[in-house]
């Protein structure tokens, strides 16, 4: 990650390339989060307490889980931090497929404008 941070550094700021580093991570999320979506869009929610083995979290829990890794982007770039031991916060509950698509399609909106408007500076912070 490191390496490929600081390629991204170092492209962004040569003459050659004027796209932010956030511009190039939105980039690279839109596809990602495409993908996402599609899978968050099948989950079966009628199966929402399976677990795929017993030390494993419900499907709807990790299906929250993977919907919410898009929302990371506000912790790790405003608030410069992501440490689920200081605040793990309350669960976000979902009644239905469409309810976790729908946070899904919020979180990636939300960081759609935390990374076109986060200076490239930010991301060379340790």
């Amino acid at each position: 990650m490191i390496t490929v941070l600081k390629e991204l550094i170092y492209l962004c700021t040569t003459k050659k390339n004027v796209m932010s580093i956030g511009k190039k991570f939105w980039s690279e999320l839109q596809q990602e989060a495409a993908n996402t979506r599609r899978l968050l869009a099948v989950v079966p929610f009628d199966k929402a307490d399976f677990k795929p083995h017993e030390k494993s979290m419900t499907l709807k829990r990790l299906a929250s889980h993977v919907a919410e890794i898009n929302g990371w982007w506000k912790e790790c770039l405003v608030h410069d931090e992501l440490d689920f031991a200081k605040d793990a916060g309350t669960p976000k509950e979902y009644h239905s497929t469409e309810d976790i698509v729908a946070w899904h399609d919020e979180l990636v909106a939300k960081a759609e404008i935390i990374l076109n408007h986060t200076p490239d500076e930010e991301f060379a912070k340790p």
